[in-house]
């Protein structure tokens, strides 16, 4: 097996390992158990050691990608950000319901994922289906932070700091969200390695010379 396949096999395995999460929070939601330390404890290890791994492959694949020759490329820039909303969408649409912390987080939630898919749609149909997936540093952050609340929640047994920590992620979420549809509206073609808002005049010279070169070799 050639290493660059590496990242590629990874971000696969955070899909599938998401997608089996999905019954394992369900079984706690129809069952109306608490997913905490002190409660169902093999069945709770046994989820978040599912979820623990999951990220963990999100950790690495991106640091193999990079430091392997040929690793980085358009379709693993494409699973890596699939498996990314995958891991996002299994956990905050079928995690958060098993919270304690008040009907407020779950529609929430479901609000700001609403307000990601518009602004993915957006970006779409302005510069093509490359743009739905930006690797912004604010983003990959934002993975992040989202994949410790679970962490936070099982370990600390639903402490009620963690509800504050939500409320952060939240803001932060929006802020996000709203970067990348700055990007979208402020880009003028496609291009998913942008890294910050700030970036956008560089990037955009980077794109007006890859359509000049394209125009270029068509005539």
């Amino acid at each position: 097996m050639k290493l660059r396949y590496i990242p590629n096999i990874l971000g696969g395995m955070r899909i599938t390992l998401s997608i089996a999460l999905i019954p394992c929070f369900l079984f706690f939601w129809i069952n109306d158990m608490t997913f905490l330390l002190s409660d169902n404890y093999w069945f709770s290890i046994f989820t978040i050691t599912i979820f623990m791994v999951a990220g963990f492959t999100d950790i690495i694949d991106g640091t193999i990608a990079r430091n392997i020759k040929g690793g980085q490329s358009n379709m693993g820039a494409t699973i890596d950000g699939i498996s990314d909303m995958t891991m996002v969408g299994a956990t905050v649409i079928f995690f958060t319901p098993i919270m304690h912390y008040g009907e407020w987080v779950y529609p929430v939630w479901i609000a700001a994922l609403c307000y990601k898919v518009a602004v993915g749609v957006f970006g779409h149909f302005r510069h093509g289906s490359k743009s739905i997936l930006i690797h912004s540093y604010a983003m990959k952050l934002l993975g992040f932070v989202l994949f410790i609340i679970p962490i936070f929640y099982f370990f600390t047994n639903g402490a009620a700091w963690v509800e504050w920590y939500l409320v952060g992620v939240l803001a932060y979420l929006v802020l996000v969200i709203t970067e990348e549809l700055l990007i979208h509206i402020m880009l003028k073609g496609s291009s998913q390695d942008i890294k910050t808002i700030f970036h956008y005049k560089r990037e955009n010279a980077k794109i007006m010379a890859r359509q000049a070169a394209e125009t270029k070799e068509t005539k």
